[in-house]
C-alpha cells in the first residue's frame, strides 16, 4: 500500500445521508464494476524459449512506475519474466 504516511486526521464535523449520496455512491460502484471486466488476462506459453515473445500482462502506475510480466512453464518449472521502471 502506498501512501499510508501522508493519512492525516480530518476536521470533525457532520455527516448528512441524502439521496445524493446513495446516487454517487452507486455510481461510483458501478464505474469500479466495469473497470473490473477491463482487466488483462495473463497468458502462460509453453517452452522457456518462448518467454521472450510471451504477451506481457501489466500495468502503468505512473509516468515513472510501470511493471510487466510474462510467464511461461515446461514440465518443471514455471518462469516469469518481470520488466519493472521505478
Amino acid at each position: 500500500m502506498f501512501g499510508l504516511d501522508t493519512v492525516k486526521l480530518l476536521p470533525s464535523g457532520r455527516y448528512t445521508h441524502s439521496a445524493a449520496a446513495v446516487q454517487q455512491t452507486e455510481a461510483a460502484w458501478r464505474d469500479y464494476e466495469a473497470r473490473l471486466t477491463q482487466v488483462k488476462k495473463v497468458t502462460i506459453v509453453r517452452g522457456q524459449q518462448a518467454l521472450a515473445t510471451a504477451p506481457a500482462a501489466g500495468k502503468i502506475l505512473t509516468p515513472g512506475q510501470s511493471f510487466k510480466a510474462r510467464l511461461a512453464y515446461d514440465a518443471v518449472n514455471l518462469y516469469v519474466r518481470y520488466e519493472v521502471t521505478s
